[in-house]
């Protein structure tokens, strides 16, 4: 893997519970990417896409064409990882969705 980036849940009961808890839940995953041409990286440039995003790419969008693979949750990759965020209310809170 060539890129690897950490995205991270951080939960707090804000004060609804006697007992202060806070939980913090770090999933990490990496990416690897193929070498991408010049002229493939200028086209990408010129586009909106890379400019509203963080690290500057969507694996759903036009830098799918350079992704060989990933390493750890897609849905982390995307954004929000949904399953852990429910593993972390559940375990951590006893919050059950």
């Amino acid at each position: 893997m060539n890129y690897f980036e950490y995205k991270g849940i951080r939960s707090s009961d804000m004060g609804l519970r006697i007992e202060e808890k806070e939980v913090f839940s770090g999933p990490q995953y990496g990416m690897e990417f193929d070498e991408i041409p010049e002229a493939s990286l200028s086209r990408y440039l010129d586009s909106d896409e890379p400019y509203d995003k963080a690290g500057a790419y969507a694996i759903q969008g036009l830098a799918s064409a350079h992704i060989k693979g990933i390493e750890g949750d897609y849905f982390n990759v995307v954004g929000l990882p949904v399953r852990r965020l429910y593993e972390t209310l559940r375990e951590g809170f006893g919050i059950v969705l």
